[in-house]
């Protein structure tokens, strides 16, 4: 805790009967009410009275009853707003409700069956430079069957070295490429657990290798993120002269890395200068999504992925699975 206030003012204990604001005149806002920003002497007295309007309404309830907070009940508003500084109550009233709105309009064309007019609408955190908060697609956009994301069967190819790739990187690969939180993987078809998210269940085969897990070129690996309940068909592809790992997202035809200019070289795998590369893409972020077309006002992607699965036991045992 002595650390915490190193760099930042700690903060100064108030005294209850002289709090800041008290002998302050009514200031003048020609807003509306609930936009006029109180002082803390305001914030004390509103938390004060709705406290004890509060537990006048508890004694009222018969023997073992409680409280329930209603937005509409002008105490609980007042004891939410003094105590969270109205911190959340913008949140309730804005985007939420926004997206809601949103969603509600495109249910109605829906059911006037007017589905070409069920396009995406995206909320931006601020104005484009066309002055759009609110941007709509043109047309109704139809899944892209080789996208890993959208389509009925999501897969993507994973071009690596399974004699130098481990489990760890593997794990890496997963959460960078894939950008999952947490991943689970089996073999499709065995049913065998090759990577859990559970704690300590799979940590043992972390510095084991792709191959001496048993896993070959052409295995198809069933990878799930629970978190987020999406799963994607992972096929593993062998490259002897792979340093790394690289994601493919059109797997009947592989695309080659680039050979980097000689600057990017130097750098991209850190600057001890070292020639053997870290775990990670072997493609630069450019050049990783040199397939995909990013429109950030007229694309959007929805997941809806099955649940997750129930894992079997786990072995050691190194067996032939492809």
């Amino acid at each position: 805790m002595e650390d915490l206030w190193k760099t930042r003012r700690p903060p100064a204990p108030l005294t209850w009967n002289n709090l800041p604001g008290k002998d302050d005149a009514p200031a003048q806002h020609s807003g509306l009410p609930d936009q006029r920003v109180w002082s803390v002497h305001e914030c004390a007295q509103v938390f004060a009275s709705s406290c004890k309007a509060l537990q006048a309404d508890l004694k009222g309830r018969p023997e073992g009853d409680h409280l329930v907070w209603d937005k509409d009940e002008k105490s609980a508003m007042d004891f939410v707003t003094a105590s969270m500084a109205g911190n959340i109550i913008p949140a309730i009233a804005t985007a939420n409700a926004i997206v809601a709105g949103l969603a509600v309009l495109r249910a109605q064309g829906i059911l006037k069956e007017e589905i070409s007019n069920c396009t995406s609408v995206y909320l931006r955190p601020k104005v484009n430079h066309r002055g759009q908060l609110f941007v709509p697609e043109k047309t109704l956009t139809p899944p892209n069957p080789k996208c890993y994301v959208c389509a009925p069967k999501p897969e993507v190819g994973l071009v690596c070295n399974l004699q130098s790739l481990t489990i760890k990187d593997l794990t890496t690969a997963f959460k960078e490429g894939l950008n999952m939180q947490a991943p689970d993987a089996t073999v499709e078809g065995k049913g065998l657990v090759v990577l859990s998210s559970e704690p300590g269940e799979t940590d043992h085969n972390n510095h084991k290798t792709l191959n001496e897990m048993g896993l070959n070129d052409d295995c198809a690996l069933i990878v799930d993120d629970f978190l987020q309940n999406y799963e994607v068909r992972v096929r593993l592809q062998q490259d002897n002269e792979e340093k790394s790992w690289r994601i493919v997202t059109d797997t009947d035809t592989p695309m080659p890395a680039p050979a980097p200019s000689p600057e990017k070289a130097k750098t991209a795998n850190g600057a001890n200068g070292s020639d053997e590369p870290k775990p990670g893409p072997s493609r630069t972020r450019q050049d990783s999504d040199s397939d995909m077309e990013i429109i950030e006002e007229d694309e959007d992607e929805t997941t809806v992925k099955p649940p997750k699965r129930r894992r079997t036991e786990i072995s050691d045992e190194i067996v032939e699975l492809c």
